[in-house]
């Protein structure tokens, strides 16, 4: 007799019914206890229970319908005419898993839309503390407050003091419209911390209007002794009441605004994106095209979110690929310094200033934040201050953060004045900036001038196109940015489409928040990534699953071969994996042996011309760095050199990890939910221990030439950014970011499934049945959830510009 592994064993209807339900109310009642008993807030958007148990009665209603078979039976009949042939030849059945797929998609569809509660909250700036006032028990301390008309308040957030004391008893506050009582909280007072602003929010979002007057009302509900107090800038403002009497000075506050309309619209599309999603994984949608779709997706939805030049250096990528595009191949030297540069319309950095301001020092450097730097300007953000530019008209520095826990300090962004004006011009457009060779200036891009034409193909046949029907200078960037992602897109797809084994390795590497960030912005980045991913992904495939290599199969890997060696110098190394595909694969060992060693050979030569005529381009813009005495240190301190590196990586292998998967965005200025990168990283790791699909022995030297080509690829970043980027003899290297090891991660990856493969094999498993592929697997679901959260930091980080 075969055991029961259904979910729900069937029972009667009315049964049923009222077992969900109690199931329900019990759940929904502990989880209510266990928020009363915390001291934080929990953020949720469930007020109550009612609200809480109908959300999981209706859950677990459509688990247990998903669970009865003549309800199956009907909607996989229904389904079965959306697949190929009706259904015919693949199985439809709805088995546990599929209905546990369902249960996680909704899951993680609640918790992205409970994440997006505080993504779209702006907050005033606070005012200066510069007297506290201190809560006498029956005392009534009153401030009118100023807000934004048409604006929902979320939150009002209050300095409280205590002396440094510890307090008892409680304190009400209460918020008045127009004499009326519309909230209020009765606070402990021993949950008061000195100096922090306490948020206190409202049960609904208010609506401010202009006729109406609102104020605050705070009351100690204490008899004894106590220390709670209020502070208050006495320079600001008409006064505060107290006991009905006008005081000098404003109380310290701020207001939290809350776009409701635009966390409507995406907690709507991230809702429908999981639906979608979820279906093409329970209809048994071939992987590689689920895959696609995802990939697609995101890369549609990071175009959306991220504004221009929020990536590192990506102003001066743009000023690069339009130089290629519409100027020549090879720069100009610019200045005293001989940098790399050329004269270009004023429109350029017209546009590029809507989003970036730049220091005087800096425009005459034209370095930008060379590669390395990891301080890139992104939108006209500062580094670790949470704002953000680039609204079309000026620089408005803003952008909205929440409080996270009831004992949070609130941190805040646009001052009153600032804040009207990003809100009443939520409407306006960006201004046309068509552009005009009649009046040129010289522009210094010193980083990017040493970038070989062929980075920037894609970017720069963009340009062209748009420039065919508009000389708008937004015209031209958006249509760089969307060839970029096209050509990106359509080569991941391919190394999908190509990879024999290992899908899912090659398929998280590009969905890592910041390689998918890397694909859809004016940067040859993205395109470096792909282009090495396709590149690994035809050699398994003719490595282990071709039986002859026929002339269009070595047409396309020589020209990935060029193409690639043009890229960056340390990537080169990705030519010895040219050497894993068997002789036999070609009609001769000659034949073999002329294309791999002549591929390699033509392509180690372009990529040394390129090399050569970069080099007049060097320009050393770090403060103590010396290029060639730190060459003849390396070469004549070889052991000392081995010390950098080691110390190197020990300081800061987590934070190559973390940055590579998009622990920091933007230019690393935009901090991200912890979750993010630590959830994509186990994932990867899993990923790459469970791998076992391929069918076929490993061959000898492949381990080999996987490990050798990541190894040397490292050593060539680490050896470049020591030697142009670092100080002479400095104890460690700096300038490296996480994402510079991204193309040679897949190296990396294959050459542990293929030792875990030989392992097994010496333990005496055969490769052949040992293989599994499994279809729908959970990790597209963990992709979509950690990448929507990502989403929504970065919206957090750039709210005002889409208020």
């Amino acid at each position: 007799m075969k055991p029961d592994r259904k979910l729900f064993k069937p029972s009667v209807g009315q049964v049923r019914h009222l077992l969900i339900l109690c199931i329900s109310i019990a759940v929904s009642v502990i989880l209510l206890l266990i928020r009363g008993g915390s001291s934080s807030a929990w953020h949720s958007p469930f007020k109550n229970v009612f609200t809480f148990t109908l959300f999981l009665f209706v859950i677990l209603e459509l688990v247990s319908l998903a669970a009865d078979g003549r309800v199956r039976r009907r909607l996989m009949s229904s389904l079965a005419v959306l697949g190929k042939g009706k259904g015919r030849g693949r199985s439809r059945s709805f088995t546990p898993k599929k209905a546990l797929i369902i249960v996680l998609a909704l899951i993680g569809i609640s918790f992205f839309c409970v994440h997006t509660t505080y993504r779209f909250d702006l907050t005033t700036d606070p005012l200066k503390p510069t007297k506290e006032i201190a809560l006498a028990s029956g005392e009534i301390l009153e401030q009118q407050i100023t807000g934004f008309e048409e604006e929902a308040l979320a939150a009002v957030n209050v300095r409280f003091g205590t002396y440094g004391r510890d307090n008892e008893g409680t304190v009400r506050v209460s918020l008045y419209e127009n004499g009326n009582e519309v909230d209020s909280w009765t606070l402990p007072s021993s949950i008061f911390n000195n100096n922090v602003y306490r948020p206190l929010e409202l049960k609904s979002v208010l609506r401010m209007h202009r006729d109406s007057q609102y104020f605050l009302r705070f009351v100690e509900e204490y008899e004894g002794e106590n220390t709670v107090s209020v502070w208050a800038d006495r320079e600001v403002g008409d006064g505060y009441m107290r006991d009905g009497v006008s005081h000098n000075g404003t109380l310290c506050y701020t207001l939290t605004y809350r776009n409701t309309g635009l966390k409507t619209r995406f907690m709507l599309t991230g809702a429908l994106i999981g639906i979608l999603i979820t279906a093409l994984i329970v209809l048994n949608l071939r992987e590689t095209a689920v895959m696609a779709v995802i990939l697609g997706v995101l890369m549609l939805v990071f175009m959306q979110i991220c504004p221009p030049f929020m990536a590192p250096d990506e102003e001066n990528h743009f000023k690069r690929a339009f130089e290629v595009a519409e100027i020549g191949y090879v720069s100009d030297h610019i200045g005293e310094t001989g940098v790399g540069g050329s004269a270009m319309p004023l429109a350029i950095n017209e546009y590029v200033g809507l989003y970036i301001e730049k220091d005087e020092e800096e425009e005459n450097q034209g370095s930008g934040s060379a590669s390395g730097s990891g301080t890139g300007s992104a939108s006209g953000t500062v580094a670790g201050s949470g704002s953000a530019s680039g609204s079309g008209a000026a620089s408005s520095q803003t952008s909205g953060t929440a409080p996270v826990s009831a004992d949070t300090a609130v941190e805040t962004t646009p001052s009153p004045a600032a804040l009207p004006e990003t809100v009443t011009n939520r409407d306006k457009e960006k201004p046309a900036i068509p552009i005009n060779w009649n009046e040129t200036e010289e522009n210094a891009y010193g980083n990017t001038a040493l970038y070989s034409p062929v980075s920037y193909l894609p970017l720069a046949a963009g340009i062209r196109i748009a420039n065919v029907v508009s000389d708008n200078v937004p015209t031209l960037f958006y249509g760089g940015r969307w060839a970029g992602a096209i050509v990106n897109f359509l080569l991941c797809v391919l190394a999908l489409h190509a990879a024999p084994f290992g899908k899912r390795i090659l398929f998280l590497i590009m969905t890592f928040p910041m390689t998918i960030q890397e694909m859809v912005v004016m940067t040859p980045d993205g395109f470096t990534i792909a282009v090495c991913l396709f590149f690994l992904a035809q050699i398994l495939r003719l490595s282990y699953r071709v039986k002859k290599a026929h002339f269009p199969d070595l047409l396309v890997l020589g020209i990935t071969s060029l193409v690639l060696a043009q890229l960056k110098i340390v990537y080169v190394v990705l030519l010895l994996l040219l050497f894993m595909i068997p002789a036999r694969r070609f009609s001769s060992k000659q034949t073999a042996l002329l294309f791999k060693g002549g591929t390699a050979g033509l392509a180690v030569l372009l990529n040394l011309i390129w090399l050569k005529i970069s080099a007049g381009f060097l320009v050393e813009f770090q403060p103590g760095v010396d290029t060639p005495a730190q060459v003849r240190y390396v070469l004549t301190h070889i052991p000392s050199y081995y010390v950098v590196c080691a110390r190197t990586f020990v300081n800061d292998f987590r934070a190559w990890i973390s940055t590579m998967i998009g622990s920091n965005m933007g230019a690393l200025n935009i901090g991200m939910t912890p979750i993010i990168w630590i959830a994509a990283a186990l994932l990867f790791i899993y990923e790459i221990s469970t791998c076992c699909e391929n069918r076929s022995d490993v061959h000898k030297w492949d381990p080999v030439l996987l490990i050798a080509a990541f190894l040397l690829g490292s050593a060539l970043i680490l050896s470049s950014l020591y030697v142009q980027w670092t100080p002479y003899m400095n104890p460690v290297i700096l300038g490296i970011q996480g994402r510079y090891f991204t193309p040679i991660l897949g190296t990396l990856a294959y050459f542990t499934v293929f030792m875990r493969q030989n392992i097994r094999k010496q333990q005496g498993f055969d490769p052949a049945a040992d293989s599994m592929r499994e279809n729908g697997t959970y990790c597209h679901l963990l992709v979509l959830f950690y990448n929507g959260i990502a989403v929504l930091d970065i919206a957090k980080f750039f709210i005002a510009q889409m208020w």
